[in-house]
Protein backbone atom coordinates (compact mmCIF):
# COMPACT_ATOMS: atom_id res chain seq x y z
CA UNK A 1 0.00 0.00 0.00
CA UNK A 2 0.86 3.95 -0.69
CA UNK A 3 0.01 6.75 1.47
CA UNK A 4 -1.52 9.47 -0.68
CA UNK A 5 -2.85 11.17 2.11
CA UNK A 6 -3.52 11.18 5.96
CA UNK A 7 -7.14 9.41 5.79
CA UNK A 8 -6.73 7.48 2.38
CA UNK A 9 -4.73 4.80 1.09
CA UNK A 10 -3.53 3.77 -2.59
CA UNK A 11 -2.70 0.28 -3.80
CA UNK A 12 -0.77 -1.45 -6.45
CA UNK A 13 -3.89 -0.83 -8.62
CA UNK A 14 -4.03 3.00 -7.85
CA UNK A 15 -7.23 2.96 -6.19
CA UNK A 16 -7.85 5.37 -3.65
CA UNK A 17 -10.06 4.14 -0.65
CA UNK A 18 -10.53 5.07 3.62
CA UNK A 19 -7.69 4.72 5.90
CA UNK A 20 -9.98 4.67 8.64
CA UNK A 21 -11.04 1.27 8.63
CA UNK A 22 -7.69 -0.49 8.83
CA UNK A 23 -7.50 1.89 11.86
CA UNK A 24 -10.97 0.76 13.31
CA UNK A 25 -10.04 -2.76 13.28
CA UNK A 26 -6.57 -2.69 15.28
CA UNK A 27 -8.10 -0.61 17.59
CA UNK A 28 -10.84 -3.61 18.05
CA UNK A 29 -7.74 -6.03 18.15
CA UNK A 30 -6.34 -4.39 20.84
CA UNK A 31 -8.98 -3.87 22.98
CA UNK A 32 -10.03 -7.19 22.71
CA UNK A 33 -6.50 -8.88 23.44
CA UNK A 34 -6.99 -6.44 26.69
CA UNK A 35 -10.43 -7.74 27.37
CA UNK A 36 -11.75 -4.49 27.70
CA UNK A 37 -14.30 -4.72 24.69
CA UNK A 38 -17.20 -7.42 24.03
CA UNK A 39 -17.76 -10.02 21.59
CA UNK A 40 -21.05 -8.05 20.67
CA UNK A 41 -18.65 -4.68 20.09
CA UNK A 42 -16.08 -6.46 17.93
CA UNK A 43 -19.27 -8.25 15.53
CA UNK A 44 -20.79 -4.13 15.76
CA UNK A 45 -17.38 -2.42 14.64
CA UNK A 46 -16.51 -5.33 11.78
CA UNK A 47 -20.16 -5.27 10.43
CA UNK A 48 -19.33 -0.98 10.67
CA UNK A 49 -16.07 -1.77 8.74
CA UNK A 50 -17.48 -3.54 5.44
CA UNK A 51 -20.16 -0.39 5.51
CA UNK A 52 -17.38 1.61 5.81
CA UNK A 53 -15.50 -0.50 2.32
CA UNK A 54 -18.35 -0.12 0.17
CA UNK A 55 -19.52 3.18 1.19
CA UNK A 56 -19.71 5.97 -1.62
CA UNK A 57 -18.78 8.37 0.85
CA UNK A 58 -15.30 7.79 0.41
CA UNK A 59 -14.89 5.94 -2.72
CA UNK A 60 -16.99 6.09 -5.70
CA UNK A 61 -16.97 2.84 -7.04
CA UNK A 62 -18.92 2.32 -10.09
CA UNK A 63 -17.23 3.78 -12.92
CA UNK A 64 -19.72 3.88 -16.02
CA UNK A 65 -18.14 3.31 -19.63
CA UNK A 66 -20.14 4.11 -22.92
CA UNK A 67 -19.11 2.53 -25.67
CA UNK A 68 -20.06 0.90 -29.05
CA UNK A 69 -17.75 -1.89 -28.81
CA UNK A 70 -19.29 -5.29 -27.79
CA UNK A 71 -15.94 -6.87 -27.29
CA UNK A 72 -15.10 -4.21 -24.38
CA UNK A 73 -17.39 -6.14 -22.72
CA UNK A 74 -14.32 -8.81 -22.01
CA UNK A 75 -11.53 -6.45 -21.26
CA UNK A 76 -13.95 -4.93 -18.65
CA UNK A 77 -14.82 -8.20 -16.78
CA UNK A 78 -10.69 -8.79 -16.90
CA UNK A 79 -10.60 -5.41 -15.46
CA UNK A 80 -13.10 -5.80 -12.36
CA UNK A 81 -11.44 -9.42 -11.62
CA UNK A 82 -8.02 -7.47 -10.73
CA UNK A 83 -9.76 -4.13 -8.97
CA UNK A 84 -11.39 -4.45 -5.90
CA UNK A 85 -12.62 -1.27 -5.49
CA UNK A 86 -12.68 0.29 -8.71
CA UNK A 87 -15.25 -1.53 -10.91
CA UNK A 88 -16.53 -0.76 -14.36
CA UNK A 89 -20.16 -0.73 -15.51
CA UNK A 90 -20.48 -1.17 -19.31
CA UNK A 91 -23.43 0.36 -21.52
CA UNK A 92 -23.39 -0.51 -24.72
CA UNK A 93 -24.11 2.65 -27.06
CA UNK A 94 -24.44 1.48 -30.82
CA UNK A 95 -24.15 5.50 -32.10
CA UNK A 96 -22.43 6.96 -29.34
CA UNK A 97 -21.35 10.08 -31.36
CA UNK A 98 -24.83 10.72 -31.43
CA UNK A 99 -25.69 10.03 -27.84
CA UNK A 100 -22.52 12.21 -27.06
CA UNK A 101 -24.13 14.86 -29.01
CA UNK A 102 -27.27 14.40 -26.70
CA UNK A 103 -25.44 13.77 -23.22
CA UNK A 104 -27.52 16.99 -21.50
CA UNK A 105 -30.79 15.08 -22.02
CA UNK A 106 -29.86 12.31 -20.16
CA UNK A 107 -29.93 12.48 -16.06
CA UNK A 108 -26.71 13.14 -14.81
CA UNK A 109 -26.62 9.83 -12.94
CA UNK A 110 -26.49 8.23 -16.61
CA UNK A 111 -23.72 10.23 -17.84
CA UNK A 112 -20.52 8.25 -18.40
CA UNK A 113 -17.09 8.23 -16.58
CA UNK A 114 -15.39 6.81 -20.09
CA UNK A 115 -15.95 6.80 -23.45
CA UNK A 116 -14.74 4.15 -25.78
CA UNK A 117 -15.75 4.10 -29.53
CA UNK A 118 -15.21 4.94 -33.12
CA UNK A 119 -14.30 8.52 -34.68
CA UNK A 120 -14.54 10.20 -30.85
CA UNK A 121 -12.89 12.67 -32.59
CA UNK A 122 -15.42 14.22 -35.14
CA UNK A 123 -17.27 15.61 -32.15
CA UNK A 124 -15.65 19.61 -30.03
CA UNK A 125 -13.57 17.87 -27.71
CA UNK A 126 -13.61 20.13 -25.59
CA UNK A 127 -17.08 20.35 -24.93
CA UNK A 128 -17.50 16.51 -25.01
CA UNK A 129 -13.96 15.32 -23.25
CA UNK A 130 -11.60 16.02 -20.39
CA UNK A 131 -7.96 16.64 -21.08
CA UNK A 132 -5.71 13.82 -20.83
CA UNK A 133 -2.30 15.61 -20.81
CA UNK A 134 -1.51 14.75 -17.33
CA UNK A 135 -2.12 11.43 -17.98
CA UNK A 136 1.03 11.18 -20.32
CA UNK A 137 4.48 10.74 -19.24
CA UNK A 138 7.63 8.29 -19.17
CA UNK A 139 6.18 7.23 -16.10
CA UNK A 140 2.72 7.44 -16.76
CA UNK A 141 1.40 6.76 -20.18
CA UNK A 142 4.20 6.64 -22.30
CA UNK A 143 3.37 9.01 -25.78
CA UNK A 144 6.19 7.03 -27.10
CA UNK A 145 4.50 3.56 -27.06
CA UNK A 146 2.28 4.60 -30.01
CA UNK A 147 2.50 4.81 -33.52
CA UNK A 148 4.62 8.18 -34.72
CA UNK A 149 1.56 10.29 -35.96
CA UNK A 150 -1.76 8.54 -34.35
CA UNK A 151 -1.89 10.59 -31.21
CA UNK A 152 -2.32 14.06 -32.79
CA UNK A 153 -5.74 12.22 -34.20
CA UNK A 154 -7.00 13.02 -30.64
CA UNK A 155 -5.61 16.24 -30.02
CA UNK A 156 -7.22 19.25 -30.15
CA UNK A 157 -5.78 23.15 -29.60
CA UNK A 158 -3.09 21.34 -28.53
CA UNK A 159 -4.06 19.48 -25.58
CA UNK A 160 -4.59 15.56 -25.62
CA UNK A 161 -8.04 15.12 -25.72
CA UNK A 162 -8.42 11.27 -26.78
CA UNK A 163 -6.15 8.24 -26.80
CA UNK A 164 -6.22 5.98 -29.87
CA UNK A 165 -6.65 2.37 -28.56
CA UNK A 166 -6.53 0.54 -32.12
CA UNK A 167 -7.37 0.74 -35.84
CA UNK A 168 -7.60 -0.88 -39.04
CA UNK A 169 -6.54 -1.57 -42.46
CA UNK A 170 -8.38 -1.37 -45.99
CA UNK A 171 -7.50 -5.13 -47.33
CA UNK A 172 -7.31 -7.23 -50.30
CA UNK A 173 -7.74 -11.26 -50.32
CA UNK A 174 -7.13 -12.79 -52.71
CA UNK A 175 -6.13 -17.24 -53.21
CA UNK A 176 -3.10 -18.48 -52.18
CA UNK A 177 -2.28 -19.38 -55.58
CA UNK A 178 -1.28 -16.40 -56.72
CA UNK A 179 0.44 -15.57 -53.38
CA UNK A 180 4.40 -15.38 -55.11
CA UNK A 181 2.87 -12.71 -57.67
CA UNK A 182 2.80 -10.24 -54.90
CA UNK A 183 5.93 -10.25 -53.45
CA UNK A 184 5.02 -7.89 -50.65
CA UNK A 185 3.12 -7.11 -47.38
CA UNK A 186 1.14 -4.34 -49.36
CA UNK A 187 -0.66 -4.50 -53.07
CA UNK A 188 -0.81 -1.47 -54.89
CA UNK A 189 -3.24 -0.20 -57.22
CA UNK A 190 -1.35 -0.82 -60.38
CA UNK A 191 -0.40 -4.06 -58.95
CA UNK A 192 -4.09 -4.70 -58.91
CA UNK A 193 -4.85 -3.30 -62.16
CA UNK A 194 -2.67 -5.95 -63.80
CA UNK A 195 -3.31 -8.85 -62.08
CA UNK A 196 -6.82 -8.57 -62.83
CA UNK A 197 -5.68 -7.94 -66.88
CA UNK A 198 -4.38 -11.61 -67.11
CA UNK A 199 -7.19 -13.03 -65.25
CA UNK A 200 -10.06 -11.63 -67.03
CA UNK A 201 -12.16 -13.88 -69.08
CA UNK A 202 -14.63 -13.02 -71.84
CA UNK A 203 -16.80 -15.46 -73.89
CA UNK A 204 -18.12 -14.07 -76.79
CA UNK A 205 -19.63 -10.22 -75.64
CA UNK A 206 -19.77 -11.83 -72.02
CA UNK A 207 -17.37 -11.73 -69.03
CA UNK A 208 -16.85 -15.66 -67.20
CA UNK A 209 -14.13 -13.84 -64.82
CA UNK A 210 -13.77 -10.94 -63.55
CA UNK A 211 -10.63 -9.96 -61.46
CA UNK A 212 -11.92 -7.01 -59.37
CA UNK A 213 -14.07 -4.09 -59.99
CA UNK A 214 -13.99 -0.37 -57.98
CA UNK A 215 -17.51 -0.11 -57.69
CA UNK A 216 -17.69 -3.39 -55.57
CA UNK A 217 -17.54 -1.43 -52.94
CA UNK A 218 -17.81 2.11 -52.57
CA UNK A 219 -14.76 2.33 -49.64
CA UNK A 220 -12.10 1.12 -52.16
CA UNK A 221 -12.90 4.40 -54.39
CA UNK A 222 -12.89 6.61 -51.48
CA UNK A 223 -9.18 4.86 -50.05
CA UNK A 224 -8.03 5.35 -54.00
CA UNK A 225 -9.35 9.04 -53.89
CA UNK A 226 -7.29 9.08 -50.25
CA UNK A 227 -4.14 7.62 -52.39
CA UNK A 228 -4.39 10.41 -54.30
CA UNK A 229 -3.78 13.03 -52.01
CA UNK A 230 -6.85 13.59 -50.52
CA UNK A 231 -7.64 13.87 -46.58
CA UNK A 232 -10.68 15.41 -46.37
CA UNK A 233 -9.96 16.86 -43.45
CA UNK A 234 -12.88 18.87 -40.93
CA UNK A 235 -12.59 22.87 -41.76
CA UNK A 236 -13.61 25.02 -38.78
CA UNK A 237 -16.65 25.89 -40.22
CA UNK A 238 -17.66 21.69 -40.56
CA UNK A 239 -17.40 20.95 -43.67
CA UNK A 240 -14.82 18.77 -45.84
CA UNK A 241 -11.26 20.09 -46.70
CA UNK A 242 -11.69 18.34 -51.41
CA UNK A 243 -8.57 19.38 -53.49
CA UNK A 244 -10.39 19.11 -57.20
CA UNK A 245 -7.18 18.21 -58.79
CA UNK A 246 -6.65 15.15 -57.11
CA UNK A 247 -9.74 13.73 -57.05
CA UNK A 248 -10.02 14.25 -60.62
CA UNK A 249 -6.59 12.18 -60.24
CA UNK A 250 -8.41 9.37 -58.79
CA UNK A 251 -11.42 9.58 -61.37
CA UNK A 252 -9.13 9.30 -64.26
CA UNK A 253 -8.02 6.18 -62.98
CA UNK A 254 -10.75 4.44 -62.00
CA UNK A 255 -12.86 5.01 -65.18
CA UNK A 256 -9.93 3.42 -67.20
CA UNK A 257 -9.40 1.08 -65.16
CA UNK A 258 -13.25 -0.18 -66.32
CA UNK A 259 -12.85 1.33 -69.25
CA UNK A 260 -9.26 -0.70 -70.12
CA UNK A 261 -9.05 -3.23 -67.98
CA UNK A 262 -12.57 -4.40 -67.56
CA UNK A 263 -13.94 -3.68 -71.15
CA UNK A 264 -16.97 -0.68 -70.08
CA UNK A 265 -19.79 -0.47 -67.64
CA UNK A 266 -21.62 -1.90 -69.68
CA UNK A 267 -20.23 -5.48 -69.52
CA UNK A 268 -18.57 -5.04 -66.17
CA UNK A 269 -22.26 -4.01 -65.06
CA UNK A 270 -23.69 -7.31 -66.78
CA UNK A 271 -21.06 -9.83 -64.42
CA UNK A 272 -22.04 -7.89 -61.17
CA UNK A 273 -25.67 -8.73 -61.55
CA UNK A 274 -25.21 -11.99 -62.65
CA UNK A 275 -22.53 -13.32 -60.30
CA UNK A 276 -22.47 -10.63 -57.08
CA UNK A 277 -24.98 -12.00 -54.92
CA UNK A 278 -23.15 -13.92 -52.65
CA UNK A 279 -20.45 -13.26 -50.15
CA UNK A 280 -16.92 -12.05 -52.56
CA UNK A 281 -14.91 -14.40 -50.76
CA UNK A 282 -16.62 -17.33 -51.73
CA UNK A 283 -16.47 -15.86 -55.51
CA UNK A 284 -12.86 -15.58 -54.99
CA UNK A 285 -12.76 -19.07 -53.72
CA UNK A 286 -14.72 -20.37 -56.50
CA UNK A 287 -12.43 -18.90 -59.02
CA UNK A 288 -14.90 -16.01 -60.40
CA UNK A 289 -13.01 -13.54 -59.17
CA UNK A 290 -9.60 -12.46 -58.22
CA UNK A 291 -9.69 -9.99 -55.29
CA UNK A 292 -12.40 -8.64 -52.62
CA UNK A 293 -11.92 -5.53 -50.80
CA UNK A 294 -12.91 -6.13 -46.92
CA UNK A 295 -11.63 -4.39 -43.62
CA UNK A 296 -9.21 -5.82 -41.77
CA UNK A 297 -11.73 -6.11 -39.06
CA UNK A 298 -13.60 -8.52 -41.16
CA UNK A 299 -10.48 -10.91 -41.81
CA UNK A 300 -11.65 -13.55 -38.78
CA UNK A 301 -15.20 -13.48 -39.66
CA UNK A 302 -13.94 -15.35 -43.07
CA UNK A 303 -15.16 -18.74 -41.51
CA UNK A 304 -11.64 -21.29 -40.96
CA UNK A 305 -12.20 -23.55 -43.82
CA UNK A 306 -12.15 -21.21 -46.28
CA UNK A 307 -9.74 -18.69 -44.79
CA UNK A 308 -7.06 -21.52 -45.09
CA UNK A 309 -7.37 -21.31 -48.96
CA UNK A 310 -7.28 -17.47 -48.90
CA UNK A 311 -4.13 -14.42 -48.29
CA UNK A 312 -4.40 -11.34 -48.13
CA UNK A 313 -2.35 -7.47 -48.80
CA UNK A 314 -3.08 -4.11 -47.36
CA UNK A 315 -4.57 -1.52 -49.96
CA UNK A 316 -1.42 0.78 -51.01
CA UNK A 317 -0.07 2.99 -53.34
CA UNK A 318 3.37 4.63 -53.95
CA UNK A 319 4.62 3.27 -50.18
CA UNK A 320 1.41 4.45 -48.58
CA UNK A 321 -1.18 2.66 -46.55
CA UNK A 322 -4.24 4.72 -45.89
CA UNK A 323 -5.58 3.87 -42.27
CA UNK A 324 -9.07 3.41 -41.81
CA UNK A 325 -11.37 6.54 -40.76
CA UNK A 326 -12.46 4.18 -37.94
CA UNK A 327 -10.38 4.70 -35.28
CA UNK A 328 -11.29 3.19 -31.90
CA UNK A 329 -10.57 6.14 -29.37
CA UNK A 330 -10.78 6.34 -25.10
CA UNK A 331 -11.52 9.12 -23.34
CA UNK A 332 -12.59 10.54 -20.50
CA UNK A 333 -16.15 12.43 -20.26
CA UNK A 334 -16.50 16.26 -19.62
CA UNK A 335 -19.64 15.15 -17.59
CA UNK A 336 -17.79 12.40 -15.18
CA UNK A 337 -18.50 11.93 -12.29
CA UNK A 338 -15.97 9.60 -11.22
CA UNK A 339 -13.32 11.23 -12.84
CA UNK A 340 -10.33 9.54 -10.44
CA UNK A 341 -12.05 6.24 -11.34
CA UNK A 342 -12.23 6.90 -15.12
CA UNK A 343 -8.20 7.99 -14.61
CA UNK A 344 -7.20 4.58 -13.12
CA UNK A 345 -8.84 2.60 -16.07
CA UNK A 346 -7.16 3.99 -18.88
CA UNK A 347 -4.21 4.12 -16.66
CA UNK A 348 -4.70 0.57 -17.10
CA UNK A 349 -5.75 0.26 -20.33
CA UNK A 350 -2.62 2.01 -21.96
CA UNK A 351 -0.18 -0.34 -20.18
CA UNK A 352 1.37 -2.68 -22.83
CA UNK A 353 1.66 -5.51 -20.79
CA UNK A 354 -2.06 -5.38 -20.21
CA UNK A 355 -2.39 -4.88 -23.74
CA UNK A 356 -0.77 -8.20 -24.64
CA UNK A 357 -3.07 -9.72 -21.91
CA UNK A 358 -6.20 -8.77 -23.43
CA UNK A 359 -4.91 -10.00 -26.60
CA UNK A 360 -4.80 -13.60 -25.47
CA UNK A 361 -8.17 -12.99 -23.57
CA UNK A 362 -9.12 -12.52 -27.95
CA UNK A 363 -8.05 -16.60 -27.99
CA UNK A 364 -9.27 -17.95 -24.59
CA UNK A 365 -12.62 -16.62 -25.02
CA UNK A 366 -12.88 -17.28 -28.77
CA UNK A 367 -13.98 -13.68 -29.43
CA UNK A 368 -13.08 -14.56 -33.26
CA UNK A 369 -11.42 -10.79 -33.47
CA UNK A 370 -7.84 -9.64 -33.20
CA UNK A 371 -5.55 -7.07 -31.61
CA UNK A 372 -7.09 -4.75 -29.48
CA UNK A 373 -10.91 -4.58 -30.09
CA UNK A 374 -10.38 -6.21 -33.28
CA UNK A 375 -7.76 -3.88 -34.33
CA UNK A 376 -4.38 -3.36 -35.03
CA UNK A 377 -2.95 -1.51 -31.25
CA UNK A 378 -2.00 2.23 -31.37
CA UNK A 379 0.77 0.57 -29.20
CA UNK A 380 3.52 0.06 -32.19
CA UNK A 381 5.26 -2.65 -30.04
CA UNK A 382 2.75 -4.37 -29.13
CA UNK A 383 1.27 -4.73 -32.66
CA UNK A 384 4.08 -5.66 -34.31
CA UNK A 385 5.39 -8.38 -31.23
CA UNK A 386 1.96 -9.94 -29.62
CA UNK A 387 -0.58 -9.82 -32.71
CA UNK A 388 1.60 -12.12 -34.58
CA UNK A 389 2.00 -14.08 -32.05
CA UNK A 390 -1.12 -14.60 -31.18
CA UNK A 391 -2.83 -14.46 -34.81
CA UNK A 392 -0.59 -16.85 -36.98
CA UNK A 393 -2.66 -15.25 -40.06
CA UNK A 394 -0.81 -12.32 -39.34
CA UNK A 395 2.74 -13.35 -39.09
CA UNK A 396 4.79 -11.57 -41.90
CA UNK A 397 1.98 -9.20 -42.31
CA UNK A 398 2.36 -6.43 -39.93
CA UNK A 399 2.27 -3.31 -41.83
CA UNK A 400 5.54 -1.07 -41.86
CA UNK A 401 4.81 1.86 -39.62
CA UNK A 402 6.19 4.49 -41.79
CA UNK A 403 3.52 3.59 -44.78
CA UNK A 404 0.82 4.53 -42.53
CA UNK A 405 -1.79 7.32 -43.17
CA UNK A 406 -3.51 8.28 -40.59
CA UNK A 407 -7.05 10.14 -41.12
CA UNK A 408 -7.17 13.43 -40.34
CA UNK A 409 -10.38 14.05 -37.97
CA UNK A 410 -14.03 14.00 -39.67
CA UNK A 411 -17.58 15.34 -39.23
CA UNK A 412 -19.46 13.55 -37.18
CA UNK A 413 -21.57 13.04 -40.18
CA UNK A 414 -18.97 11.50 -42.23
CA UNK A 415 -20.12 8.59 -43.37
CA UNK A 416 -23.48 9.65 -44.75
CA UNK A 417 -21.31 12.95 -46.51
CA UNK A 418 -18.65 10.13 -47.95
CA UNK A 419 -21.79 8.43 -49.30
CA UNK A 420 -23.28 11.58 -50.74
CA UNK A 421 -19.79 12.77 -52.61
CA UNK A 422 -18.78 9.29 -53.84
CA UNK A 423 -21.90 8.54 -55.75
CA UNK A 424 -21.60 12.40 -57.00
CA UNK A 425 -17.80 12.17 -58.06
CA UNK A 426 -17.47 8.43 -59.17
CA UNK A 427 -21.50 7.05 -59.52
CA UNK A 428 -23.41 9.12 -61.16
CA UNK A 429 -19.91 10.48 -63.28
CA UNK A 430 -19.83 7.24 -64.56
CA UNK A 431 -23.47 7.17 -66.14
Amino acid sequence: MKRVYNNFIKNSAGEVFPRVLPKVISRVISRVISKSLPISGVFFVMVFGIFLNSCSLFVKEKIILWTDQPEAAAYVEYFNSLHNFSKVEICYKENILKELSDIKKQPAAQHPDLVMGYRLNSLNSSENYRSLDKLLGDDKIDPKNFYTGILSTGRENGRQMLLPVSFNLPTLIFNRKINEKVSSITISLDEIKNLCKEFNKTQGSHLKKLGFSPFWNEDFIYYVAVLFGNSFSKREEGNINVEDAKIKDAQNYIFSWIKEINGGYKIERAFTEKYINVPMYKLVDDGRILFAFISSKDLLSIPEEKRKDLTFRWLSYKDKIPVEDDILYAGISAAAENRRGAEIFMKWLFTPSVQKELIKINHFKRLNIFGVCNGFSAFKKVTEREIPNESQMFLGHIPPADFLIFPEPKPADWNSTKERLISEWFVDEKK
